[in-house]
């Protein structure tokens, strides 16, 4: 891996803000302008307003019967409204929620839909925007895509793609939103692509171990964790267009069990990559301009250690669109931490 280099300014998280929670949390969703925060303890999803520095709860969400998996936001109106928030969870169903009145920072939310076709809990989720699309990852082995189906702004299961063999942990869509990647605990990754109105299993990766995330870092470019690994792996779109590993950057945490729903999440603006890995959340940037760049370059900005005594990884996460907001909980602290993103200037250091 490339030593972080001290020639310029370094981007640091610090914490800012928390609150005691002691309910079980695993999905966090963060809106555009950071005025909301939507955090799934056990079945229920609590909006925070976001103001100052301060939490204040403004609504709980109670329709999921099972534990909350994972949380997204979209702004591509699927249910012709300004943001749709949509859940899933181990009851195997995924549920739409859309805003009411005018968008304000005290913006309630009302059910619109759930989804029924899983067979299993459902462990992650991925918006296509563009093409007014949700993409889902289960237990039940299959990647479904699920598309509007009537002016009511009704959706439905459009496509069942059934290529893995066992759990699915993580799904991740490029730039382009034509291609969409899955990582899977029978070991192997899927790049499947969009050709003439049909999601098509393009190319299978068999590698040593699975792996709770998965992210493209742009159109040609992805970044994989195996679990329990010191290593963070980067696959590279190649000539004969087919993904290849190119490199392995050094990533901490990899001494601790991990589990899954954190997943990594790139910030294209802020050239951040976020990576959780066991107990640690790695801040790594990048110097990647676009998308032919061969000499890649990854330096470790920031380590956060969530060490709990047993080791076991339970920590929980996302970021603001905008990379300004880090949050998380954790089952040692039994907090929801707030960390701001600040920039840190550094005397230059002679290697």
């Amino acid at each position: 891996m490339n030593q972080q280099k001290n020639n310029g300014d370094q981007l640091k998280f610090i914490k800012i803000a928390s609150k005691k929670q002691r309910e079980w949390c695993q999905a966090i969703a963060i809106n555009d302008d950071c005025s909301q925060f939507f955090i799934g303890f056990k079945t229920a999803i609590k909006v925070f307003v976001f103001n100052e520095g301060n939490l204040k709860q403004l609504q709980i969400l109670n329709h999921h019967t099972n534990y909350i998996t994972d949380l997204k936001l979209c702004n591509c109106q699927l249910l012709n409204s300004n943001q749709c928030l949509i859940s899933a969870s181990d009851d195997k169903t995924i549920i739409l929620w859309q805003q009411s009145g005018q968008k304000s920072q005290n913006q309630f939310w009302n059910y619109f839909q759930r989804l029924y076709g899983h067979q299993d809990k459902i462990n992650c989720l991925s918006i296509l925007e563009t093409k007014y699309q949700i993409v889902s990852g289960s237990a039940d082995k299959s990647i479904k895509i699920w598309s509007i189906s009537n002016p009511k702004q009704n959706l439905t299961c459009s496509q069942t793609i059934q290529n893995h063999s066992s759990e699915i942990w993580a799904l991740s869509i490029n730039q382009c939103q034509d291609t969409i990647i899955s990582s899977g605990e029978d070991r192997i990754i899927l790049i499947i692509e969009y050709n003439n109105e049909i999601w098509i299993v393009k190319q299978k990766i068999n590698v040593m171990e699975y792996g709770y995330r998965i992210c493209f870092i742009n159109n040609n470019l992805f970044c994989f964790q195996p679990i329990s690994s010191k290593q963070l792996h980067i696959y590279q779109l190649n000539s004969n267009q087919v993904y290849i590993k190119s490199k392995e950057i050094n990533v901490q945490g990899g001494d601790y069990y991990c589990k899954p729903y954190f997943p990594s999440i790139y910030i294209n603006q802020k050239q951040l990559l976020i990576n959780k890995n066991g107990c640690k959340v790695n801040i790594i940037r990048t110097n990647i301009q676009n998308d032919e760049q061969l000499d890649l370059e990854f330096i470790l900005e920031q380590v956060i250690d969530f060490g709990t005594t047993d080791g076991w990884g339970y920590l929980y996460g996302s970021i603001s669109n905008n990379g300004q907001y880090l949050v998380t909980w954790d089952y040692k602290s039994e907090e929801i931490q707030i960390m701001q993103l600040q920039v840190i200037q550094i005397r230059q250091q002679q290697q």
